[in-house]
């Protein structure tokens, strides 16, 4: 009524409607992105916890850590977030205890002129208390 032809509010009408459909597939299309981040994040939380209690020698729950369907992936990466703290706080004070240890080892060694075992050297993949007591 404003001087607009029937078929230029048509036309307007259409560009909205089209506007607003490439709009909504660009959100979805974030959306699935983000989404997708997150499953890779947890995965890699999963693995990293599978690892740290392998080196720890700590039951490692998998069920504890599995998707729930009933959680949302930002909550399911929360939880493995809190499982994830504790373990790398436990892995860091095991590997600090061990480094110190292995660098004694390493001046006693070159003190008296032999050679090191290699084993000694290896302090990633047994974080225990039992090695750290050897």
């Amino acid at each position: 009524e404003v001087g607009y032809s029937p078929e230029d509010r048509a036309s307007q009408l259409n560009d909205l409607i089209v506007h607003f459909r490439d709009l909504c597939e660009a959100k979805i299309a974030e959306e699935r992105g983000v989404a997708e981040t997150f499953r890779q994040t947890i995965s890699e939380s999963k693995e990293e916890i599978q690892q740290i209690s392998a080196a720890l020698q700590v039951p490692y729950d998998d069920e504890s850590t599995d998707a729930d369907n009933e959680m949302t992936l930002t909550d399911q990466l929360a939880t493995l977030e809190l499982a994830l703290d504790d373990l790398r706080g436990r892995a860091s004070e095991a590997l600090e205890d061990l480094q110190n240890c292995r660098d004694f080892l390493v001046e006693a060694h070159d003190a008296l002129g032999i050679e090191i075992d290699p084993k000694w050297l290896d302090i990633d993949t047994n974080l225990t208390m039992e090695c750290r007591l050897k």
